[in-house]
């Protein structure tokens, strides 16, 4: 049996929640018309079951409550998701800079608290190489160095 496309994009909704990029990314996956595409999409926005701004407010705050990924793991994985620079960029400039750093910082301090067997004079380049790759920027990397190591 094949789904209509909007059964299509209520069985994506009903795994999690979804970007409109998204949705339209995997509705072409499918070989659905694009006219059909278009209509469905545009309906589930008026019904508000697709909305990027909700969207990625709500994947902001699951990463930083649940994960440990920075800034720019976050613009990474958002971008991947088919969300807009301009909506991406206003979204992560509500983050506090404070707020950034102490989840970097737990994340350093969890980190060092398994890694007792590392040389000392290794820890620094480490730990700092950890945290960039966590997507935090170079500032907030240092900071937490010189914190944690100093």
């Amino acid at each position: 049996m094949n789904k209509t496309p909007l059964e299509y994009a209520f069985f994506l909704l009903k795994l999690r929640d979804r970007s409109i990029g998204e949705i339209r990314h995997k509705m072409v996956e499918k070989k659905f018309e694009p006219a059909e595409i278009t209509k469905t999409v545009d309906f589930l926005i008026e019904k508000k079951f697709l909305d990027d701004a909700r969207f990625v407010e709500n994947y902001i705050r699951g990463q930083q409550s649940f994960g440990s990924a920075g800034r720019y793991k976050l613009k990474y994985k958002l971008q991947k998701l088919y969300i807009s620079r301009e909506l991406i960029e206003e979204k992560l400039g509500d983050i506090e800079e404070d707020d950034e750093f102490e989840r970097a910082e737990e994340l350093a301090k969890n980190w060092l608290s398994k890694k007792t067997s590392c040389p000392p004079e290794k820890r620094y380049e480490r730990l700092g190489r950890f945290l960039c790759g966590k997507g935090y920027s170079l500032d907030t990397v240092r900071k937490v160095l010189k914190d944690k190591l100093s």
